[in-house]
């Protein structure tokens, strides 16, 4: 491939693409719409980041083979896009790719099958790349190419490859591709605002923060205490626990006639803390 899709002008898209578009276009089974113009351009993405898709007969695409209309019908089933994705020397683990038009908006979801809990996801404004299916020339076709690979490179791209390189054993730049015990060992380092902000990054962050066993690991990092764990969560017995300690630095506080002596109990924890981290808290 001559040239990559965040390289694109008004003037030159990569020949995949440009080849994919003629050969479709050619047939006249179906009328080629933003949304399989903009399917078309997340396929070439996964193919330029070395991501096989899966033809409908099982075979492996290569990029000399076009894509028909049919392959394309396939792929488009339900209202919405499906195709298999193998990683390149990697290929024991399928990656299923699930686009869903909702309105001026596309829905992208890639789930990795060997584990049901890992599901990447972006939406994005596919009227925003694909302003004009039927331009005179295929280039004119899309806007800011740039923007949408940079975007989907950071969402699903980085993130998933770092999780399949993970799972093999091998090292990983990204945060995101850290075994889960190792990023909960890194998160111990941090404050409590700091963590609670970290957790609205990602659905995987989230629900690596969420578990009982990191607020077992928090509440004796602060705490300092055994607890006799009842049917309460880890996290909620963190969360009674640092209420009594605030309760026990406003009282300090109106004894030695502070600035927070008019402050009423329930208000302390919000007033140490952003109300914002501290709704979070307890939600």
């Amino acid at each position: 491939m001559n040239l990559l899709l965040e390289d694109s002008s008004p003037e030159k898209v990569p020949i995949l693409l440009e080849d994919l578009i003629t050969t479709l276009a050619e047939s006249d089974r179906i009328e080629l719409k933003q949304e399989d113009i903009f399917f078309l351009l997340i396929v070439i993405l996964m193919v330029e980041n070395d991501f096989v898709p899966v033809l409908n007969n099982g075979v492996e695409w290569e990029q000399h083979n076009s894509i028909d209309k049919e392959q394309l019908c396939y792929w488009k089933r339900t209202g919405s896009y499906e195709v298999t994705f193998l990683m390149s020397s990697f290929k024991d683990i399928p990656l299923k790719l699930i686009l869903c038009p909702l309105g001026t908006t596309m829905s992208i979801n890639l789930l990795i099958n060997y584990d049901s809990t890992d599901v990447y996801s972006v939406m994005l404004p596919h009227i925003k790349y694909v302003v004009a299916p039927k331009a005179p020339t295929i280039p004119m076709i899309f806007n800011d190419l740039r923007d949408l690979c940079y975007k989907y490179k950071d969402k699903i791209i980085v993130p998933v490859k770092s999780r399949i390189l993970s799972y093999y054993g091998f090292p990983s730049a990204s945060l995101l591709g850290l075994p889960a015990e190792v990023f909960i060992y890194l998160l111990l380092y941090l404050p409590l605002k700091d963590i609670l902000n970290l957790s609205e990054t990602c659905k995987r962050i989230r629900y690596i923060i969420e578990t009982d066993n990191f607020w077992h690991k928090l509440y004796i990092r602060d705490f300092d205490t055994s607890s006799e764990k009842d049917d309460s969560s880890w996290k909620t017995l963190y969360i009674a626990k640092y209420q009594e300690e605030q309760d026990k630095k406003l009282k300090a506080c109106r004894l030695t006639g502070g600035l927070n002596s008019m402050l009423p109990i329930s208000r302390f924890g919000a007033h140490l803390d952003h109300p914002y981290l501290w709704a979070l808290l307890f939600d």
